[in-house]
């Protein structure tokens, strides 16, 4: 018995390769557009990422100064005021009050909270070495009060419901 089939037993037709190639193909590009929308993705969100450090670091340096700037002006109080009620008296002309607040605004909903309180001074040492203030508050606040914020999926309007 003479046999027309190969001797390896299985014999692939032609139209095959081509359909596999095909295959081949789409899944590949599948792959490279979700490769680009996933990177593009990436690129958008460390953007944004760096859009919003930048925002907090600026309100860090801008806190920063703040700092140093009442510091100098409370120097300058110390050198006005002899004693420790003069003293006081020029925090409160210059100031307020003895509890000195700021808030630095980061984006809508955040802001840095700074809040500091004039120490006595310290009549033995000098106004360069005195620590002026303590800071108590020193933090980010969130503030999501005036956002508004969707109670839930409105598919159909309640006209449509009849």
């Amino acid at each position: 018995m003479e046999m027309n089939q190969s001797s390896y037993g299985y014999h692939l037709h032609i139209g095959t390769a081509s359909i596999m190639l095909v295959i081949l193909t789409l899944c590949l590009t599948c792959f490279s557009v979700l490769c680009a929308v996933g990177a593009r993705a990436d690129d958008k969100r460390s953007r944004v990422l760096q859009l919003r450090m930048d925002s907090y670091y600026r309100a860090v340096n801008e806190g920063e100064a703040f700092l140093e700037k009442t510091n100098h002006d409370l120097e300058v109080c110390r050198q006005e005021g002899t004693d420790r009620a003069s003293y006081f008296k020029a925090v409160q002309r210059k100031f307020g009050a003895r509890r000195i607040t700021r808030k630095i605004p980061i984006s809508e909903v955040q802001y840095l909270y700074i809040v500091l309180e004039a120490l006595d001074p310290e009549p033995s040492s000098s106004v360069e070495q005195e620590k002026l203030f303590s800071v108590l508050t020193y933090k980010v606040v969130t503030d999501d009060s005036h956002v508004r914020y969707e109670k839930g999926l409105h598919l159909l309007r309640p006209d449509e419901n009849k």
